[in-house]
């Protein structure tokens, strides 16, 4: 693929997201996260007689893997945001299709498997892992399955996944407890609650060495609106280790913070004003507990957070005219923050 072409000072970058021959980048298949120490992103690219599902890594734009749809029987990309590396295909007529992409291998496809509505999905080493709308997880372990396995069922649709490593989380809505918790299981921990709090844990996100989530309040929770907002994180569960909720920031009243990422010593999840007008992004430094507030420039929107590290935080930026579509890519300094925060870009 044609490597892009990137603009603007060394700590705020941006370029066009899609790519020639592709014209567009559709918000509904994207995807990102910062995985074996770079930058991963998977793009829904159109506009070319065709949709394409696109994966690279960001730091040289590699091209990992890329699969070219020229019919409308089926559905790509939706529902795998914290995972890059999957390529999702679904149709209520053909059933579910998944791909896997590896260093070490070509595209490795699941068959077709019976169809279910979905909310999200995830992956991790061993498999791969779909919320379904009544309220089960499913999950695949080997690619030549015939059907997914049931590892946990709820009356509760889950919204937020993340995989990573040897662990899955979710979070959903327990009757029992009055709340949203995050469930999960890792290598030799069984499906479980793993973080209860005063509150609904709202977001999930992974990396490499901690789990992080949004924990929210308000009588508007299920609404997406709430009036208070915290960022928490702890290492990954083991047998041998206990979920220890560490808060990093309170972020106030706000709406929305579906979007959470978290890599190396930072945090990051996209948030607007109770009344949605103001919508910004909100980094956190672990360590420090030190907060930013980036806002959006004059006549775009922050559409989508890929992912964010010690390097960079990667974000999808739309045009007010086109809010279903990611029109650039823009790639934040992090050691910079205290600089954008002020600057005008």
């Amino acid at each position: 693929m044609p490597t892009r072409i990137w603009s603007g000072p060394a700590e705020y970058r941006h370029a066009p997201a899609a790519v020639p021959p592709y014209k567009s980048a559709i918000r509904s298949g994207a995807a990102g996260d910062y995985l074996e120490g770079a930058h991963h992103l998977r793009l829904l690219l159109g506009g070319n007689g065709a949709r394409a599902q696109y994966a690279f890594r960001l730091s040289d734009e590699k091209t990992l893997g890329l699969v070219e749809q020229r019919n409308t029987a089926c559905g790509a990309g939706g529902g795998a945001e914290t995972a890059p590396l999957l390529l999702t295909y679904s149709s209520s007529a053909a059933g579910i299709k998944i791909g896997r992409i590896t260093s070490a291998k070509p595209i490795q496809w699941t068959g077709w498997l019976a169809y279910r509505p979905y909310q999200s999905a995830f992956g991790w080493r061993d498999g791969v892992g779909y919320a379904f709308r009544d309220g089960s997880i499913g999950a695949i372990t080997d690619l030549s399955a015939a059907d997914f396995t049931t590892l946990d069922s709820t009356p509760a649709r889950v919204y937020s996944t993340a995989g990573r490593g040897d662990v899955g989380v979710w979070s959903v809505w327990v009757a029992s407890v009055g709340h949203e918790v995050m469930k999960g299981f890792a290598a030799s921990v069984p499906v479980s609650a793993l973080v209860s709090q005063d509150g609904d844990v709202k977001t999930v996100a992974q990396s490499d060495d901690a789990l992080a989530w949004v924990l929210a309040n308000g009588p508007e929770s299920s609404s997406g609106r709430y009036t208070s907002v915290a960022l928490y994180t702890s290492p990954r569960p083991s047998s041998s280790s206990k979920i220890v909720p560490t808060k990093v920031a309170d972020l106030g009243s706000g709406a929305g913070f579906a979007q959470l990422r978290i890599g190396g010593d930072f945090l990051a999840t996209t948030g607007c004003s109770i009344d949605g007008a103001d919508c910004a992004v909100h980094v956190a430094q672990i360590s420090t507990k030190k907060t930013w507030r980036i806002g959006r420039r004059a006549g775009k929107q922050f559409l989508f957070l890929f992912s964010i590290a010690n390097d960079e935080l990667v974000l999808g930026e739309s045009d007010d005219a086109a809010p279903d579509e990611i029109e650039s890519l823009v790639r934040i300094n992090v050691r910079k923050l205290d600089d954008v925060v002020k600057g005008t870009y």
